[in-house]
């Protein structure tokens, strides 16, 4: 009997002991910002009394490192993580060890959410690559439907910044059954019947462009560059307007779109025997056609006189920015620059599409939402998996 009290009484002073040891040991790191301090704790103590609050801890000392003024912030958390890491590899059977990885999982999400530096309440584009790559890292995570829904409300913010039929199509060709499908669907419904009565039975539309360059400038790949603009240029807006675009001779039109442009660089002497490409001018005409219903036509013009001095910096090789520098022989710059003058094809392009078309959306929006709608494809297939609850 006296043998059994005994033991009872080592037992007794066993646990009373750990318990004490245990407590010591959490008052030293309960207030650290030393992570190694905190998992060394966890891995000491897996069943203990305080494990809980010391894993909640290591999210506590996450917040406390992401909000510092440190220089390298950066740095600091990306080690943050790796310690984290290495810490779960290398307790794989350790009791809490799921409850550990959920802190992992959940400092990488807020990471994504937020930052060093950034904002991401804009839904500025190309952050929908860091929840796809959120997502293909931890793919069981509890944080994948809402980096999902992430992915869809920033594509959705550059169709509503497009504004075009093609962005709102796309969003639902995408999202058929998207959280945003009965906002796309109004608002493409309303830019439909805002297309002028004459567009309402036009469905297809040909682009023809003719590019000259009028005096010894017949270089072939700026002549490919200068056409090329155009076409993209028409092709984007065009597209953006709800049309299908045709370019091969052997389909059928219901519309002709036409830009003819003579683009010539201007010459000037600053000093034999040296000759420079500082100025250049361009005239043509737009047009639009729908046999036998409608006929525009709108011309422009533009010129960037050569300046009567340059400044030349010594020793360096320029490109021709108008007015500071040099122009090299390929006078490519200025050709670019003569486009976007006052009255010149831009300007004039911008205000015929507005005619022609009433178009409504914001250009430099355009390229956006397909660029996301590619980059979402192109995970989905990566993946394996639609997780977009369709």
């Amino acid at each position: 009997m006296n043998k059994k009290i005994f033991i009872l009484v080592l037992l007794f002073l066993f646990i009373f002991s750990s318990c004490s040891t245990e407590k010591r040991d959490w008052e030293k790191v309960k207030s650290t910002y030393l992570l190694l301090s905190v998992l060394n704790f966890i891995e000491k103590y897996p069943e203990g009394k305080f494990v809980d609050e010391a894993i909640s801890r290591v999210w506590e000392i996450y917040q406390y490192e992401k909000s510092s003024d440190k220089y390298d912030k950066s740095k600091v958390i990306n080690n943050f993580l790796s310690e984290l890491e290495i810490f779960i590899n290398q307790n794989l059977l350790h009791k809490n060890i799921d409850k550990v990885r959920f802190i992992l999982e959940k400092c990488h999400f807020d990471r994504v959410e937020s930052p060093e530096g950034f904002k991401k309440a804009e839904g500025f584009v190309g952050f929908e690559t860091d929840y796809m790559d959120f997502i293909k890292r931890f793919p069981n995570s509890p944080f994948v439907d809402e980096a999902t829904k992430r992915i869809e409300d920033i594509y959705f913010k550059s169709v509503q910044k497009a504004n075009s039929i093609l962005s709102y199509t796309d969003y639902l060709d995408l999202y058929p059954q998207g959280a945003y499908k009965n906002n796309a669907e109004s608002r493409l419904e309303e830019l439909k019947r805002n297309r002028p009565q004459t567009l309402r039975d036009v469905k297809t539309i040909r682009i023809i462009t003719k590019v000259t360059f009028p005096n010894n400038l017949q270089k072939q790949e700026l002549l490919e560059d200068v056409l090329s603009l155009l076409e993209n240029k028409a092709l984007i807006w065009i597209r953006h307007a709800g049309y299908t675009v045709i370019q091969g001779d052997g389909e059928k039109n219901d519309a002709t779109f036409r830009m003819e442009a003579k683009v010539q660089a201007l010459k000037s002497s600053y000093g034999e025997p040296f000759y420079y490409y500082t100025g250049a001018s361009t005239s043509g005409a737009f047009s639009f056609e729908i046999p036998g219903i409608y006929n525009f036509k709108k011309t422009f013009n533009g010129i960037i006189e050569p300046p009567s001095k340059l400044l030349i910096e010594r020793n360096k090789v320029h490109k021709y920015r108008h007015p500071r520098v040099v122009l090299d022989p390929d006078c490519g710059s200025i050709l670019f620059d003569v486009l976007n003058k006052s009255g010149s094809f831009y300007p004039t392009f911008y205000n015929l599409m507005n005619e022609i078309f009433g178009l409504e959306f914001n250009e430099s929006y355009l390229r956006d939402p397909e660029g996301i709608k590619y980059r979402i494809d192109e995970f989905f297939k990566e993946i394996k998996s639609d997780i977009r609850g369709m």
